[in-house]
C-alpha cells in the first residue's frame, strides 16, 4: 500500500548513511527492491525469495497465509 511504501521510503532515508550492503528477504514482485536501488545507488542490494509462497504457519504467528505471495515467479521479477 501507499502507506507501507512511504514507511519504507522514510526508513531507508533515515538509515542511508549506515555502511554496508542491503538485503531484502521476501521480494514478491520486486517493488521494494526497486525503491531500495533508487534510494541507495551506491550500495549493493541483495534480494532473496523462494518464489514458492509462504510455508504453513499458524494465524497467531503470521497474518499472511500459505496462498499469499505465490502469484509471481522469478522471470516476472527479473
Amino acid at each position: 500500500t501507499r502507506e507501507k511504501g512511504s514507511d519504507l521510503y522514510d526508513l531507508v532515508l533515515q538509515h542511508s548513511e549506515i555502511e554496508g550492503d542491503v538485503a531484502e528477504v521476501g521480494v514478491w514482485r520486486g517493488g521494494a527492491a526497486i525503491l531500495l536501488g533508487e534510494l541507495l545507488p551506491n550500495k549493493n542490494i541483495f534480494i532473496f525469495d523462494t518464489f514458492e509462497g509462504l510455508p504453513y504457519s499458524h494465524e497467531q504467528d503470521n497474518y499472511h497465509i500459505v496462498e499469499d505471495f505465490n502469484d509471481v515467479d522469478f522471470e516476472e521479477v527479473k
